[in-house]
């Protein structure tokens, strides 16, 4: 979904009040893009903000939308990496 469709999703649980302003992502072992976080909206149910899921109910979960890719390749700050 990063990759993709510029979006994540995480159970509200997890973050309490403090939202994050900037989300990494690592995969094959290694920190691979960094992301502006645009916006919030909780929904508890998957369908209200992914076309195509499941109609059910969920505990309730932010989708962030992400500011399009930094791929850390071309990042200044890689060296910190």
């Amino acid at each position: 979904m990063v990759t993709t469709g510029r979006c994540y999703f995480d159970p509200v649980a997890r973050y309490g009040l403090a939202l994050p302003n900037y989300m990494a992502f690592r995969y094959d072992g290694q920190l691979q893009t960094i992301h502006h976080v645009e916006g919030t909206t909780v929904f508890d149910n998957p369908r209200a903000v992914l076309r195509g899921a499941e109609d059910c109910r969920v505990e309730p979960h932010y989708l962030f939308r992400l500011r399009p890719l930094r791929l850390l390749s071309t990042c200044a700050f890689r060296k910190f990496c």
